[in-house]
């Protein structure tokens, strides 16, 4: 009875024991759930917050295409305003080109006929 008494005592302690250590281990798996529950909350805040940036990025990439666009309209009266004083700027200094020939051409004729004045004179 005593041997019986004992073993169920032993048995109790040992039960006792366990029951504990399955204590001490739900609470690590609480406490580890808890942490666990604690990082989603974070990440889904992080995300919110993520995503609210976002969507303020959008809006100003919106704000900056529209300006973009505007900008580029700005520009094609003054890109082809360029493109046609290009064009004059050449045939003006094509006719540049032509006077100056042509003045260089006159003044060797009117040496020339100088020359034979000076000649015609001496004779």
């Amino acid at each position: 009875l005593r041997n019986t008494l004992e073993d169920k005592d032993k048995a109790i302690k040992n039960l006792t024991s366990q029951l504990q250590d399955a204590d001490k281990m739900i609470d690590l798996l609480r406490k580890d759930m808890r942490e666990r529950e604690d990082t989603i909350a974070d990440k889904e805040r992080r995300m919110a917050e993520l995503k609210a940036k976002n969507k303020e990025l959008e809006k100003f990439k919106y704000v900056l295409d529209y300006k973009l666009r505007e900008l580029k309209k700005e520009l094609e009266p003054r890109d082809e305003a360029i493109n046609r004083m290009r064009v004059t700027v050449s045939e003006l200094d094509d006719e540049l080109q032509r006077d100056f020939r042509q003045n260089v051409a006159l003044t060797q004729e009117a040496q020339d006929k100088q020359g034979k004045i000076e000649s015609l004179s001496r004779e």
